[in-house]
């Protein structure tokens, strides 16, 4: 219990130091942590060369040095931004983190139907959920993982929702989606997460590797018939983003068990190829090997 509180402590120290914080100074302070995890720290180094060379395996070790380098510094805006927007009022984040496309839920709403949103650890995905209720008429769900610490969980809760967005844990998704049956919403799952049970996992080769992805938001999306998008962020320049979504499923019904996570991978590894700077190359994403037995196993 000491222990979330002194983790509570910091939390909210840091939020406070970055409510003052000049946006001037907010990339240099992005750049002199960017200096630290690659050149003093060195933090994952191994695994995100190790990750870029599964994805790249035609690209050099020098253009696999130049990614790694531009990688801290996404990694950097993102942890800074997202702090920084803990703080900033409404007209300056939509300034920042702008929906390119936001009347494409109408087509649905209009309709009575709810939707659920599929991304990615993508450039900053925490801005991405907090922003999009600035710019749609719909409620926002953002369906998140708790964290270990439960006083700085519920606290990150209360600034997720300084803007409309609405957290929801992962295993009370379902519960929340049949209690607001009738009341057209957007689901946002970030689905690109490590599973921890890997027999139940839906297999896919992604970025030429079997890598094992959650199968919570294909079931949700096949028992509700929500219709499934997904949602992709753009790097204007540096702390400023687009969100671009684009439709991956009309009709979840239809589909067969893990064809909706693959359909999703499928448009998350474009992206990646498009713009490899701004995936989560950190996370260990391929620390689990497929099971022989596993359920799903589809091919890209």
């Amino acid at each position: 219990m000491l222990m979330n509180r002194i983790g509570l402590f910091f939390f909210k120290f840091i939020i406070g130091v970055f409510r003052v914080l000049p946006d001037g100074m907010l990339r240099q302070v992005a750049n002199f942590v960017a200096f630290l995890f690659e050149r003093i720290f060195g933090y994952r180094k191994k695994v995100i060369i190790s990750n870029l060379k599964i994805a790249f395996p035609q690209k050099s070790d020098t253009e696999i040095k130049q990614i790694t380098h531009q990688v801290y510094i996404s990694l950097a805006d993102n942890i800074t931004d997202t702090i920084k927007s803990f703080s900033r009022s409404p007209k300056d984040l939509q300034s920042r983190m702008s929906v390119t496309n936001p009347e494409i839920f109408d087509q649905y709403m209009t309709q009575g139907q709810s939707v659920i949103v599929f991304g990615g650890h993508f450039y900053p995905w925490e801005l991405a959920v907090q922003a999009t209720p600035l710019f749609v008429k719909h409620p926002v769900y953002g369906v998140y993982k708790p964290l270990s610490n439960p006083l700085v969980g519920k606290e990150l809760n209360v600034r997720r929702n300084r803007f409309g967005s609405i957290p929801v844990a992962m295993n009370q998704t379902l519960r929340v989606i049949i209690k607001n049956k009738k009341t057209p919403s957007i689901y946002v799952f970030i689905a690109d997460q490590s599973p921890s049970n890997l027999k139940s996992a839906h297999w896919i080769r992604f970025l030429g590797k079997d890598t094992g992805f959650l199968p919570g938001g294909d079931k949700i999306a096949r028992a509700t018939g929500y219709p499934v998008l997904y949602y992709q962020i753009n790097h204007t320049k540096r702390g400023y983003y687009t969100i671009t979504f684009s439709e991956i499923c009309p009709n979840p019904t239809e589909k067969k068990e893990g064809e909706i996570t693959y359909l999703f991978a499928q448009k998350l590894a474009q992206t990646i190829q498009e713009d490899p700077h701004g995936w989560l190359w950190s996370h260990k994403r391929w620390k689990w090997q497929k099971p022989k037995n596993a359920k799903i196993s589809l091919c890209d």
